[in-house]
């Protein structure tokens, strides 16, 4: 298994996923996204959204039968890897990512403000939405395959 972009039909499957899992499907392009697939099933997805002001890692699942495997971890270590800047994220699960080096942020860009804001206008789940910040150059390099 490898980190790559998805395929068209790797793609549809992530559509069906992010409509699944609830996900931000806000303005999805096939090149935001890696994907870890097996024969063509998609394992883990997860997309780096790139914003005048920043990087957002967002848009991210592993797939039922495959969770609680480390392949989300693995997912958000590859795009770190793959980051040319500071990343930040909105997230319900901030326990998840600060073992991955985010740290919840009181300040943050004025993208994550308007995310923000749709998350908690368009996904009511009763948790407090978090934004965290990874910091470029903090991680060790994770492995392409697995």
């Amino acid at each position: 298994m490898v980190f790559k972009q998805p395929n068209e039909y790797e793609f549809e499957q992530v559509k069906q996923l992010v409509k699944e899992f609830w996900l931000d499907d806000l303005d999805m392009q096939p090149q935001q996204f890696s994907v870890l697939s097996d024969n063509g099933k998609v394992i883990a997805f997860g997309r780096l959204r790139e914003h005048a002001d920043a990087t957002e890692l967002c848009t991210m699942g592993v797939t039922k039968g495959f969770q609680k495997m480390g392949y989300g971890e693995k997912m958000v270590q590859h795009l770190q890897s793959i980051a040319k800047r500071d990343v930040f994220l909105v997230t319900i699960i901030p326990d998840f990512f600060s073992q991955i080096n985010f740290k919840i942020v009181n300040t943050y860009p004025d993208s994550l403000k308007k995310k923000v804001d749709r998350c908690s206008a368009d996904f009511h789940v009763g948790e407090t939405y978090n934004v965290m910040k990874w910091e470029l150059g903090t991680h060790p390099q994770p492995p392409l395959y697995l």
